[in-house]
């Protein structure tokens, strides 16, 4: 199946379950993948024939940027039903990604992945 990506999308939200992570926006990285097909565009060369992706990553963080969130599991969610409310998409790839999570650890992210279908 064809797919247009979104890569390191960065927002800054209230993000996680403790009153210390709540205070203070974080800035969390998405990558966003949507499914569908390309054949039309291909042919056409016509944005209307295609979805912008600009339009996704400005739906993306009008949704997400400044808002509080416990889970990235839900934070993923979240972005998933906003792009599957373009019909013409069949499945989305959803990773989020929090860089502060595991700082102590000395990992660079902590991430979830999604995948869900329209």
């Amino acid at each position: 199946m064809d797919a247009i990506h979104i890569k390191d999308l960065k927002v800054n939200c209230h993000l996680g379950i403790t009153e210390r992570e709540q205070k203070k926006k974080q800035q969390i990285i998405m990558d966003v993948s949507l499914y569908f097909s390309l054949k039309r565009p291909g042919r056409t060369d016509n944005l209307k024939d295609t979805i912008d992706y600009r339009t996704v990553a400005a739906g993306i963080l009008a949704e997400v940027n400044g808002k509080k969130f416990y889970l990235i599991e839900h934070l993923a969610e979240v972005i998933a039903t906003v792009v599957l409310k373009d019909k013409r998409v069949r499945k989305t790839k959803i990773v989020v990604k929090k860089l502060s999570a595991l700082k102590t650890y000395n990992a660079s992210f902590a991430a979830v992945e999604i995948m869900r279908h329209g």
